[in-house]
């Protein structure tokens, strides 16, 4: 694994992804940002949108978990995330859980609507383009001057089950990264 030494303040105004397999640090790195954004801004300036499923052991891969957020940051988590193609058992199963997703996660998105902050940070957001709304995403994501997100983009995770989850994820994924100003890939 490489280590990143990323400086939140070259990220001020900026929208930034973080992309990468299962295990790569994107988490990792996303936290670490996150502990210099603390220390540089005044509290009330930083909400965190976190989208990961609890943490789970499938095989080797440790998968999902949530972000470790300071006091100090405005933390919204939908009451539960689903991780689709692992907990699905059918094609069906798989698209009905990545949809339960979506609508919470709007629900979300609906509250960081209503009170925005100046920086955003989302936490696994390819589980929201399983199912949901591209356009809704970078509406959310344009509330905040600010933005840091991270999402998978690997091979580990492949296998939907005939669903296309995971190819609408790699299709929407390549898309929303021509919205971006800075793109770190740890997967190079």
């Amino acid at each position: 694994m490489r280590s990143y030494d990323v400086d939140f303040k070259t990220l001020i105004g900026k929208k930034t992804l973080i992309k990468g397999d299962v295990g790569t640090g994107k988490t990792r790195l996303t936290e670490n940002i996150l502990q210099t954004a603390v220390k540089f801004l005044p509290p009330g300036h930083i909400t965190v949108i976190d989208l990961a499923p609890q943490r789970m052991i499938v095989g080797d891969l440790r998968v999902g978990g949530s972000i470790s957020v300071p006091n100090e940051v405005k933390y919204l988590r939908p009451s539960k995330v689903w991780a689709p193609r692992l907990e699905g058992k059918t094609k069906e199963e798989v698209t009905a859980l990545a949809r339960a997703n979506a609508r919470s996660i709007e629900a979300i998105f609906d509250f960081f609507t209503r009170s925005p902050s100046p920086v955003l940070f989302i936490n696994d957001l390819t589980l929201y383009l399983h199912a949901g709304s591209l356009e809704r995403l970078l509406e959310t994501i344009k509330l905040a001057d600010t933005f840091v997100g991270n999402a998978y983009e690997g091979r580990k995770l492949q296998e939907d089950k005939g669903s296309g989850i995971s190819e609408r994820e790699r299709l929407l994924l390549k898309k929303l990264e021509g919205f971006m100003d800075v793109i770190i890939d740890m997967n190079q």
